[in-house]
């Protein structure tokens, strides 16, 4: 009889023992299916990320919508007080309310009627970018109570040239150039007298060395005058250019998630086009501001301001990982690069090296940065010649206050 028990017992422990196996197998497989469920491309979690940031996407895009709605109804330029400073808003531009995008130490961003983007660079003393083209280390501008600029410490010299941090294209971003030479060096306003640049038919929208200094000029007093510029916040793009498309419209703008244009373009075509491109093709707000391709000084400013600031964010301008370096273009503002932003300003790490209106020697204009060809740094000073089409050159918009 105790045998018989002893064997039933024997018998449940060890249905409990398989039952207890059963019920962990049975929970192990749930658990899979519930990680399943919650990860993976189709999984909960996922889906949520995706929703959360299509949800941020869409409410950003209302956000610019919103403003270029403003930007039309602004009718005359007023000064903006925020946190940490007042920026002048030019008639047409409203700036947006998205956070992170609403102070002057991150990066103001504005918006035009069109959508399309700027930031606000400030420039507490226009000597940071600009100097007088004799007087090097001894030269101070001053703002006159008629609106111009002069050397304080030369009154008799008036051309106004560019202050450049290097003084070769090896150097990247390093200590100020004091010296301006017409003809050789790093330089700007500049003519290129060599027979295959400016003093060549390549040179086939008639520009001189008076429009390159006038430019100039009136740029820096504007910039001394309300202590900064705007300057596109992607590279520039035309504006029937898609996700997919480079567009042939000739009317240049600053906006996300299409492609942007390079002087390979045919309506583009070689650094003399952008130039002219940039100069005549916004054709938003022309009572308001004044058009630019980019200075090189004041692509030098933008990285003064993020160096001044002490921000992390100045790391990035010598790092050559930051942005797109995948040989083959991609979009502007394109989120699988967000790191490649510095004080809300996208897209200078890679994508497309940025021609400038600085010069080197009698040959040669500057482009900047990366591009998806090369693994470049912000920092990143090129050379290249002005009649050749490169479809990893392109540039980015400057606008500053009339």
């Amino acid at each position: 009889m105790k045998l018989k028990h002893k064997k039933e017992r024997e018998i449940q422990k060890g249905i409990t023992l398989i039952a207890l196996v059963i019920t962990i197998i049975v929970l192990l497989i749930l658990a899979g299916v519930s990680i399943a469920t919650l990860t993976g491309d189709n999984g909960i979690l996922t889906k949520a990320q995706t929703a959360k940031t299509e949800t941020e996407k869409a409410s950003e895009k209302e956000q610019i919508k919103l403003a270029a709605m403003n930007a039309a109804m602004n009718t005359e330029r007023y000064n903006y007080k925020v946190e940490d400073g007042t920026v002048p808003i030019p008639a047409g531009f409203a700036p947006t309310q998205i956070e992170g995008e609403n102070t002057v130490a991150d990066g103001l961003v504005v918006v035009d009627s069109s959508g399309s983007e700027f930031v606000w660079v400030p420039v507490s003393d226009i000597n940071i970018m600009s100097q007088c083209s004799t007087a090097g280390g001894n030269c101070k501008l001053i703002l006159n109570e008629d609106g111009h600029l002069s050397c304080e410490t030369h009154s008799n010299n008036t051309e106004i040239v560019g202050k450049l941090w290097a003084t070769n294209i090896e150097e990247g971003f390093e200590n100020e150039n004091k010296n301006y030479n017409s003809e050789s060096g790093l330089r700007e306003p500049a003519y290129l007298s060599a027979s295959t640049a400016d003093a060549s038919p390549n040179n086939n929208i008639g520009l001189t060395l008076k429009e390159m200094q006038d430019s100039y000029k009136s740029m820096a007093e504007s910039v001394a005058k309300y202590r900064g510029f705007y300057v596109g916040r992607y590279e520039t793009s035309l504006s029937d250019a898609t996700e997919n498309s480079v567009g042939t419209s000739r009317i240049v703008q600053s906006k996300s998630g299409v492609i942007p244009t390079s002087i390979n373009n045919s309506a583009t075509s070689s650094w003399y086009g952008l130039y002219k491109a940039h100069k005549e093709g916004y054709v938003i707000n022309t009572n308001s501001v004044v058009s630019s391709m980019i200075w090189g000084s004041q692509y030098d400013a933008i990285l003064n301001w993020v160096k001044n600031a002490k921000s992390p964010d100045f790391s990035k301008i010598t790092d050559n990982s930051i942005g797109n370096h995948k040989k083959s273009i991609s979009t502007t503002g394109n989120k699988e690069y967000s790191n490649d932003i510095i004080n809300n300003i996208k897209d200078l790490g890679g994508n497309l090296f940025e021609f400038t209106l600085e010069a080197y020697n009698t040959y040669y204009r500057i482009s900047r940065g990366g591009a998806f060809t090369n693994s470049y740094p912000i920092s990143n000073r090129n050379k290249l010649d002005p009649f050749v089409t490169y479809g990893d050159n392109g540039s980015r918009l400057t606008l500053y206050i009339k």
